[in-house]
């Protein structure tokens, strides 16, 4: 009996170090690299000029399109090739884009703290979201799969150190 109530002593201690050690070592991990990867997607290298000049790409336009039987509609289009083929990249203009990424804290899930990397660029929503003459950037995705790329195995490595702390201890 004596081993078994060490044994719950013990795994109540790991509990509390799982939320209070392992969660937040892990958040700060996975944001570090989050904001590496945001910023490197924050450096695309075509000026405003050089998008001109390729009529826009990001842009959206309306167009008429003759249909088989000689009616006509329009539709919006795009207005060209996405440069690098990824919508996700972010042109570096000024600068600001790229200065505004930021890690904050963010409502805690099942008891553990949790963190969001965000851009607070004043036009970032408009990148994330398009509106109605721009296309889309889906940055946001990309982030999330990277994430749930690396997320796993980070969590575990945190998880195997909180073990051996709580367990190996002597």
């Amino acid at each position: 009996m004596k081993d078994l109530a060490q044994l719950e002593r013990d795994l109540g201690k790991f509990e509390r170090l799982l939320v209070s050690q392992v969660a937040p070592r892990a958040n700060a991990r996975i944001a570090k690299k989050v904001i590496i990867l945001a910023k490197h997607y924050s450096t695309g290298t075509f000026s405003l000029a050089q998008l001109a000049q390729m009529g826009h790409p990001y842009g959206k336009g309306f167009a008429r399109f003759t249909a088989k039987n000689g009616g006509s509609f329009g539709a919006v289009k795009y207005r060209g090739a996405i440069p690098y083929g990824n919508a996700a990249i972010i042109n570096r203009q000024s600068g600001s884009f790229y200065a505004s990424w930021i890690v904050q804290r963010a409502a805690s899930v099942q008891g553990a703290p949790a963190i969001m990397v965000i851009n607070v660029a004043p036009y970032a929503s408009f990148l994330q979201d398009g509106t109605y003459k721009m296309v889309k950037r889906p940055l946001d995705l990309a982030l999330e799969q990277y994430v749930q790329q690396i997320g796993p195995g980070i969590f575990q490595e945190e998880f195997s150190k909180a073990w051996d702390d709580c367990f190996n201890r002597n």
